[in-house]
C-alpha cells in the first residue's frame, strides 16, 4: 500500500493574488485602527477650541488654591495636551505668595510678557514654612515685573516688614486695573507714600482695608469701583474729595468706617451720575459719630441706584436701615415714581450679585428702585420700610414676585418674616429655585398652608428635583377634604401656569411627574424645560 503523502495542490495564480490582497487588507486595516487609538476624536480638535475647553474647566479668571495642580494634571494627559498648556499664556496669568521659586519663574515665564494678576495673600501654613527673607525676595521679584501687573492683592501684610510693602507700592504700574490692600489685623500705615509713583492710569477697582493712606493720590482719580473698610477718619472731606475726582464711579462700598468729627454744615453733596450700586454697613452706635450716616447724608446719585444695607453687630437693625432706606433709597424719588409703584420682586436666598440674603426691586413704569440686605434679622425691617413705601401707590392692581433660592427656605418659618410678607401686596408669582432632595424632610410643603401664597398663580420650579416639585405641588393644591378648616382659606385654589425646569439628568422622570400634574383639573397650563 503507498503511503505516500499527498501534497497539497500549489494554488492558482488567481488565489494567490487573493490570499496577498487580504493580507495587505489586513495590514492596512491595523493600521487604520493604530491610528485611530492614536488620535481619538479630543486629539483632533483644533487647538483653539481645546484651549476653549481648558479655560471652561480650569477658570483661569476666578483661579482657586489648586488651580496650578490642576493645570499640571491636565498636562500630563499627553504630549499635545502638555504642549498646548505649556504655550498659552493666558493659564499661567495668576501668581500666589504660595508659589515657591522654581514655580514662580515658570508662571512668569509661561505668561509670556502678558498682563498677570498677584494674589499675595500669606497663610500662617506659609508662614511657619518660610521666613520673613523669603517673602520679601518674593515681593521684590514680583516688583521687577510691575509693569506687567493687571490685578494686585496685597492681604496678611503684618508677616512682611513695612518698608518692603511701601517699597513695592511705589513701583510704577502703567497697567494695573484692580488694587486690594487687605490689612484687618494689624494697622499699616502707608500714608507717607505716593502710591506707584503717581503712576497707575488704567487703575479703575480699589478696595482698602484697614490700612492708612494718603488719600489725596493720583492713582485714586478716575475709579469705576471704590470700597473702602474699617477705616478711621479724622473727616470724611478725604473720602469725598476722593470721589469728586471718581465721576465714573459705578459701585461703591463704604462698611465699618469711624470718623471722630462732623462734616462742615455747609459741605455739598457730592454727584455721582454713573452710580448703580451703593453697599453700607453701619458702625456701632456706641460712636459718637455716625460715619455711614454722615456719608450718606453727602452722596447724591441716579435714582435707579441700587442700595444695599447692612447694620453692625451691635445695632439692633431698625434705625439705621430705616434711615438708610426710608431716606436715601425711598426719600429721593419722585412723587409720580411713588404713586406709579405697581409691582415688587422679592428675591431670598444670597443672591449671586449681591451676595445678600434679602433683594429687591420696586417697579414703577420703567423705574427701578433696588436694595437688600445681608442678615435674616434684618429682613423683616426692610420689607416693613418696602411696604410704607408701597402705600403711598395709587395703582390699585400692584404684584409681587417672590423667588426663593434653597438655603432660603428655612427663613420662611421665622413669624416676623411672614407677617411683613402678608401686609404686602399678594404674591401672584412663585418661583423655587434648587430644592433637591435634601430639603425632603425641611417641611417646606407646610410652608404653602399659609396665606402668604394663597394668592399664587404661576408657580416657576427651577434646577428643582422631580419627586420634590411633585410634593410641593399636592401640597399646594391639597384635594378637596384633605385640607383642614383652618387651612381651607390658606392653601391655593388653583394654578392658572406651572413651569417646571430640571436638569437633564431628572428629565425622564420629570416628564413622568408632568404627565400626573396635567391631569389635575385645578391646573391650567404645565410646561416642561431642561435648564440652561
Amino acid at each position: 500500500m503507498d503511503m505516500t503523502q499527498e501534497k497539497t495542490p500549489e494554488p492558482s495564480g488567481l488565489s494567490q493574488d487573493m490570499t496577498n490582497e487580504d493580507q495587505r487588507g489586513s495590514i492596512v486595516s491595523i493600521n487604520q485602527l493604530r491610528r485611530s487609538n492614536g488620535a481619538p476624536p479630543v486629539h483632533q480638535l483644533p487647538t483653539k477650541l481645546l484651549l476653549h475647553i481648558f479655560q471652561n474647566v480650569l477658570h483661569p479668571q476666578q483661579p482657586g488654591p489648586n488651580y496650578y495642580h490642576n493645570v499640571c494634571t491636565l498636562s500630563e494627559v499627553c504630549i499635545r495636551w502638555c504642549f498646548v498648556i505649556q504655550n498659552s499664556p493666558q493659564l499661567w496669568k495668576t501668581v500666589w505668595a504660595d508659589l515657591k521659586e522654581e514655580g514662580l519663574r515658570k508662571v512668569l515665564q509661561r505668561s509670556s510678557g502678558h498682563l498677570i494678576n498677584v494674589e499675595f495673600s500669606i497663610s500662617p501654613m506659609g508662614i511657619e514654612q518660610d521666613s520673613e527673607e523669603y517673602w520679601e525676595a518674593l515681593l521684590r521679584t514680583l516688583g521687577s515685573v510691575s509693569e506687567r501687573w493687571c490685578t494686585l492683592v496685597l492681604n496678611g501684610l503684618e508677616y512682611v516688614c513695612e518698608d518692603s510693602i511701601k517699597d513695592i507700592l511705589q513701583l510704577p504700574a502703567a497697567n494695573l486695573e484692580r488694587l486690594v490692600l487687605d490689612d484687618d489685623c494689624v494697622e499699616l500705615d502707608i500714608s507717607d507714600i505716593e502710591l506707584f509713583g503717581g503712576n497707575s492710569p488704567k487703575l479703575k477697582d480699589l478696595r482698602v482695608v484697614g490700612i492708612e493712606c494718603k488719600w489725596s493720590q493720583t492713582a485714586f482719580k478716575g475709579l469705576e469701583n471704590l470700597s473702602l473698610s474699617w477705616l478711621i477718619f479724622t473727616s470724611l472731606k478725604p473720602v469725598l474729595n476722593i470721589l469728586r475726582d471718581c465721576p465714573q464711579l459705578q459701585k461703591l462700598e463704604f462698611c465699618d468706617c469711624d470718623v471722630s468729627n462732623d462734616l462742615p454744615a455747609r459741605t455739598l453733596p457730592v454727584s455721582l451720575p454713573h452710580l448703580q450700586v451703593l453697599q453700607v454697613i453701619f458702625n456701632d452706635d456706641s460712636q459718637q459719630t455716625n460715619a455711614t450716616g454722615q456719608f450718606l447724608d453727602h452722596i447724591s446719585a441716579p435714582l435707579h441706584c441700587a442700595l444695599y444695607a447692612c447694620p453692625f453687630d451691635g445695632w439692633d437693625g431698625v434705625d439705621p436701615l430705616s434711615a438708610a432706606f426710608g431716606k436715601w433709597l425711598f426719600g429721593r424719588q419722585t412723587h409720580a415714581i411713588l404713586e406709579g409703584l405697581d409691582g415688587l420682586e422679592l428675591r431670598l436666598g444670597h443672591h449671586q450679585s449681591s451676595g445678600y440674603l434679602l433683594d429687591f426691586d420696586l417697579f414703577s413704569g420703567s423705574s427701578t428702585i433696588s436694595g437688600g440686605v445681608r442678615w435674616t434679622l434684618e429682613a423683616p425691617q426692610a420689607l416693613a420700610c418696602i411696604g410704607r413705601v408701597l402705600q403711598r401707590s395709587r395703582k390699585s392692581d400692584t404684584f409681587a414676585t417672590l423667588k426663593i433660592c434653597a438655603e432660603a427656605v428655612k427663613h420662611l418659618k421665622r413669624a416676623e418674616l411672614v407677617s411683613q410678607l402678608n401686609r404686602l401686596p399678594p404674591i401672584t408669582r412663585l418661583e423655587l429655585l434648587a430644592l433637591h432632595k435634601t430639603f425632603q424632610d425641611t417641611g417646606i410643603e407646610g410652608l404653602f398652608r399659609c396665606f402668604v401664597f394663597s394668592k399664587v398663580e404661576r408657580l416657576v420650579f427651577q434646577r428643582t428635583a422631580p419627586d420634590i416639585v411633585m410634593k410641593i405641588v399636592r401640597a399646594a393644591l391639597p384635594e378637596h377634604g384633605a385640607e383642614t378648616n383652618s387651612a381651607a382659606g390658606n392653601t391655593m385654589k388653583c394654578l392658572d401656569y406651572l413651569e417646571i425646569h430640571v436638569e437633564g439628568h431628572d428629565f425622564d422622570q420629570a416628564e413622568k411627574v408632568v404627565e400626573v400634574l396635567r391631569d389635575n383639573p385645578r391646573i391650567g397650563k404645565v410646561d416642561l424645560y431642561v435648564a440652561l
